[in-house]
C-alpha cells in the first residue's frame, strides 16, 4: 500500500465533489456538493414571479422544534435578484395571521449569504459564501430545544440560540411576502418541512433518493415529485415547470 506524506494546510479536492483540508493530525471536510438521484424531478422556476404556495397550521411551529430541508440549484448569479435585493427560498412572514420567518440568499458584494430572518428578532444567522452556483446544494435548517442549526450539503455551518414563536400558517416557496419577484432563475426539489422534530443536529449524509414522509411524524409539506406532479396542498403560480434532475 502506498503512503502519501501531506503537509498540514493542504487542501485536496476529490472527483466525488468533496474537498478536505489536512490539519495537524486531523482531516476536516470543508465543502461537498450534493448529487441528487437522476430518477428525481424538480420544479424549475424559469421566470420572474414563478413560485409555489401552501397553507397549513403545520407551518406554525410555535417555539418548538422543526426541520426545513430542500435541494436548490441556482442557474446563475446574475440577474435581478443580485441587483435589487435577495432570493427567497421559504417565506412564512405574514402581517395578518402571526409572526413568521424568511430563509433567503442575500447578496453582499460578491458574497452569497444564506440568511434566516424572523419578525421577532430580525437576523437569526448569516452563513457567508454558503452556496455554489450551477450545482445542486442541499440546505437544511433545524431547531432543537432552542438551538437553530444550519447545514449545507450535510455539513454543520452555524448554530445559534433562538426561541422565536412562529404562528403564520402561509408558506411561499421561491417568493417573498412583500415582493413576489424576490426569486432567482433556478430549481428546487426534495423539500420537506417537519413540525415538532429536528431531524439533524450534527453532520449527516445527504439523502440521495427522493425524500419521504414515511415514519416521520409532523411532516407538513413534501416536494418530492416522484410522479412528476406536485404533491397535494401545493399550488403553482405563474407556471413553473417540472423537469428531470441531472
Amino acid at each position: 500500500m502506498a503512503t502519501l506524506n501531506i503537509n498540514p494546510g493542504t487542501i485536496i479536492k476529490f472527483l466525488e465533489k468533496t474537498t478536505i483540508e489536512i490539519l495537524e493530525g486531523d482531516v476536516e471536510i470543508i465543502n461537498q456538493e450534493s448529487s441528487p438521484s437522476t430518477n428525481s424531478y424538480a420544479v424549475d422556476f424559469n421566470a420572474v414571479d414563478c413560485h409555489l404556495t401552501a397553507s397549513s397550521d403545520g407551518f406554525a411551529f410555535g417555539d418548538g422544534d422543526y426541520t426545513m430541508e430542500f435541494l436548490s440549484y441556482i442557474d446563475s448569479e446574475s440577474g435581478d435578484w443580485v441587483q435589487s435585493g435577495y432570493h427567497v427560498f421559504l417565506e412564512t412572514r405574514s402581517y395578518s395571521n402571526g409572526p413568521g420567518f424568511v430563509l433567503y440568499l442575500h447578496p453582499e458584494g460578491s458574497q452569497r449569504t444564506l440568511r434566516l430572518y424572523d419578525q421577532a428578532v430580525g437576523v437569526v444567522a448569516d452563513i457567508p459564501e454558503a452556496l455554489s452556483v450551477g450545482v445542486w446544494n442541499h440546505i437544511a435548517v433545524t431547531r432543537s430545544s432552542g438551538i437553530v442549526r444550519f447545514f449545507v450539503n450535510g455539513l454543520l455551518k452555524a448554530e445559534t440560540s433562538n426561541y422565536s414563536s412562529y404562528n403564520s400558517q402561509d408558506l411561499l416557496i421561491n417568493a417573498g411576502y412583500d415582493n413576489r419577484n424576490s426569486n432567482a432563475v433556478g430549481k428546487m426539489s426534495n423539500l420537506r418541512i417537519v413540525k415538532g422534530q429536528a431531524l439533524y443536529t450534527s453532520d449527516f449524509s445527504v439523502p440521495s433518493l427522493p425524500l419521504t414522509s414515511q415514519g416521520i411524524n409532523g411532516t407538513v409539506v413534501l416536494l418530492a415529485l416522484q410522479n412528476k406532479t406536485l404533491e397535494e396542498g401545493l399550488t403553482a403560480v405563474n407556471n413553473p415547470t417540472i423537469v428531470k434532475m441531472s
